[in-house]
């Protein structure tokens, strides 16, 4: 689903920065992201540990630490949330924009029972007594398919499985009906199961509820899963875009085709696993041009000399890859 020209964008970032400054050294995690998130759209976000995924959803969330320092825009819905003071910004976090984070057992307070977590949700941004809120907070982890519900509202965070919690974590986030969720690799600690059942209930919920979804990964299985469209993350760049259908069957950026290319699916057994080589540029001391290009194999003097600009593959789909004419080119000759 791709942005209509007479929509708002529910989220827009325009060049966002975020350094991480610890007395002389300067860590660069985010460098110049741009784009538009769609009203009901689900946009993934992919790419090696270190990229900024992270980062970048904590910030549209409000959440660096003191060191950090950002630049660029965000807005959610209109709302400029840089401009917005603590108190501002925590009316908005859990209302408007919500998150599901990585890890639920250390997100999770665990000296308080499930139901009441959700339940301090609810009635810090609704209108509700404690009674309606218990009732919502039923109401949710029914939503996520968990069995027994009300028992489960008095289990604490331990008492649950991995899959259980994560599905709790859920409920969490859409205690309030966020207008945008943002999902941090949810599913990376749980086996297959479980995760392609998270993945399809979280689709399902985005479809349902009409939220917009964010979605960080590093598994392009679990991106074609579940995305509208694709943005592929490198030393804080966005370094591809474009549908989901697009960037995996036609990528235009040499470091999504090594995604791909690494990725283990069936009907490998037996074939050696493709790697990509070296690894992720350190972010206190980022390399001159393109970061991708000292483990680019496609890489020429040139891409060394500045950092490439988007350039189009095809209609809604770039690559900041100056190759990208040359190497279309090339293999249509070849």
């Amino acid at each position: 689903m791709m942005l209509k020209n007479n929509d708002a964008p529910i989220v827009s970032v325009k060049d966002l920065t975020v350094r991480f400054v610890n007395g002389d050294s300067e860590v660069r995690a985010v460098n110049g992201v741009s784009f538009d998130l769609s009203r009901g759209e689900v946009m993934t976000v992919i790419g090696e540990s270190g990229s900024g995924k992270s980062v970048m959803l904590k910030t549209l969330l409000g959440l660096l630490p003191r060191h950090a320092r950002s630049g660029g825009s965000i807005t959610v819905d209109g709302v400029d949330i840089q401009a917005l003071d603590q108190d501002a910004m925590s009316a908005l976090r859990g209302r408007k924009i919500s998150m599901i984070f990585q890890e639920p057992s250390t997100a999770f307070d665990p000296v308080y029972t499930i139901g009441e977590q959700i339940v301090e949700t609810i009635l810090r941004h609704e209108d509700k007594g404690r009674q309606a809120a218990m009732e919502r907070a039923r109401e949710l982890l029914d939503l996520v398919s968990i069995p027994s519900a009300a028992r489960r509202l008095k289990n604490f965070p331990h008492e649950l499985s991995g899959g259980m919690r994560q599905r709790a974590m859920i409920a969490l986030a859409l205690a309030c009906r966020p207008s945008v969720l943002l999902a941090d690799e949810p599913t990376t600690a749980l086996d297959a199961t479980v995760q392609i059942q998270l993945l399809l209930l979280l689709r399902q919920l985005q479809r349902d509820l009409g939220m917009a979804l964010i979605f960080v990964t590093h598994d392009m299985g679990v991106a074609a899963e579940i995305s509208d469209r694709v943005a592929v993350m490198y030393a804080g760049r966005l370094v591809e875009t474009g549908t989901a259908e697009e960037v995996m069957l036609a990528p235009g950026h040499p470091y999504t085709s090594g995604l791909l290319a690494s990725t283990v699916h069936a009907g490998m057994r037996g074939k050696p696993l493709r790697t990509i080589a070296g690894s992720p540029p350190d972010l206190r001391a980022l390399p001159p041009g393109c970061a991708f290009a000292p483990r680019c194999p496609r890489a020429i003097a040139s891409c060394r000399e500045g950092v490439p600009a988007q350039i189009q593959v095809a209609p809604g789909h770039d690559a900041a890859c100056i190759r990208v004419g040359e190497l279309d080119t090339m293999q249509a000759r070849g």
